[in-house]
């Protein structure tokens, strides 16, 4: 038997359409987003485009493929115990911010930016996110 190289961590945050009780642990069966937070730039797991050079997008260090690795498998659970379209996560490192919209062919993600100067990012994001329908937070409804 193989063991996977990665432990599974859950998301350090969840949010849910609904106040639920559970035992402390991670229901990806009804999560609507996972928000994972690291205290350090180093765990910033990409790097932003710059014109002036041809760095990788994928930052290559332990913690940046950690991370990359952490919030990946929180939202291959939440696809795996929904009927999604697509999902939003959000990685915190330090005091930036990524927004991330995933699909089942990949990542869509913004470029960091500083949440404690651009605090309206946030705000507007979770504000919008609040109002959306189920089709529009990423729920099949085909299914």
């Amino acid at each position: 038997m193989v063991k996977d190289s990665f432990p599974f961590r859950p998301p350090s945050f969840c949010l849910y359409e609904e106040a639920v009780t559970t035992s402390g642990e991670t229901d990806f069966s009804i999560m609507e987003m996972c928000i994972d937070a690291k205290p350090s730039l180093s765990y910033d797991p990409f790097e932003d485009p710059d014109a002036k050079s041809n760095n990788p997008f994928e930052k290559d260090t332990v913690e940046a493929n950690d991370m990359r690795g952490e919030i990946s498998m929180s939202v291959v659970a939440q696809f795996n115990s929904q009927f999604r379209i697509f999902a939003f996560s959000i990685i915190v490192v330090e005091d930036h911010a990524r927004f991330v919209r995933w699909d089942r062919a990949g990542a869509i993600v913004s470029t960091c930016f500083n949440y404690l100067e651009r605090s309206d990012l946030l705000a507007n994001f979770f504000w919008r996110f609040s109002h959306l329908s189920h089709e529009e937070r990423g729920y099949d409804s085909s299914v």
